[in-house]
Order: structure tokens, then sequence, then C-alpha cells
């Protein structure tokens, strides 16, 4: 179980530098931020149908 904790504690330090060395190999930084921003918006989009059409129909369903 410790071994699990020490892993656990330290993942997402190993994660940040695996991002970051995928950041500093890229040519552009544009393209990146042109991906990261379509899929921000593309979870946001999912996050409020979700919330503000699926969540109130199922309550008006059930209720």
């Amino acid at each position: 179980m410790q071994l699990v904790r020490i892993a656990m504690l330290f993942s997402p330090l190993g994660i940040f530098f695996l991002i970051v060395s995928k950041i500093l190999t890229m040519d552009s930084l544009n393209d990146f931020v042109g991906s990261l921003g379509l899929y921000m918006a593309t979870v946001l989009a999912g996050l409020f149908i979700h919330g503000f059409i699926i969540l109130p129909l199922i309550l008006f369903i059930v209720t």
C-alpha cells in the first residue's frame, strides 16, 4: 500500500514533465494552443449540454 501511495504522490509531477517535454519539442506553439482551445470548447459545450439540457430533462421525466 505504501508503494501505491508513493506512485500517487509522484504521478502528477511525472505527467507534468511528460507534457512539458511534448510542448518543448513542438515546432509551432500556435498549433498546440489552437488544439487545446478546441478541446476546451468541446468540453465546455458538453458540460453545458449535460448540465442545462440532459439533467433537467431527466428531472422532468422522473418527477
